[in-house]
């Protein structure tokens, strides 16, 4: 998600943490405080205000989020949620385009009649004449 150069406090942390396992006995005392002292500075550091972000639900961070581990979990399954809101909304290609990711919407067209064999604005209007 981040990358930034870690600050002292938080590696002395993870390094207290690490530690533990030369003194297994101190692990369920002292492990779940240090894990909270690692939770507190990073959330406290320049990227805190982001990752609390992914925290809140009903976020666009927090719906990212959720679509993320979606995609992971099921990698090996066909997406269908261009087309799907192509034609259940009334919306143009280049907003479903955005909407899904893509940057260009020439390329989202292009990749789409790859797949679907029509461009999209075809594949709505032949779709749409059928049930007319």
């Amino acid at each position: 998600m981040f990358v930034s150069k870690m600050e002292s406090p938080l590696l002395d942390a993870v390094i207290r943490l690490v530690r533990l396992l030369d003194n297994s006995k101190d692990i369920p005392i002292l492990a779940p405080l240090f894990m909270k002292e690692i939770f507190y500075r990073v959330l406290q550091g320049q990227h805190g205000d982001a990752l609390v972000q992914i925290a809140i639900e009903g976020s666009s961070a927090h719906q990212i989020k959720n679509v993320i581990e979606h995609i992971v979990n099921n990698y090996n399954k066909s997406f269908r949620i261009a087309r799907r809101q192509l034609f259940a909304e009334s919306t143009d290609a280049a907003d479903v385009a955005f909407r899904v990711g893509y940057e260009s919407p020439s390329q989202f067209s292009r990749e789409y009649s790859r797949m679907f064999g029509f461009p999209p604005i075809e594949e709505i209007k032949r779709l749409k004449s059928q049930y007319d």
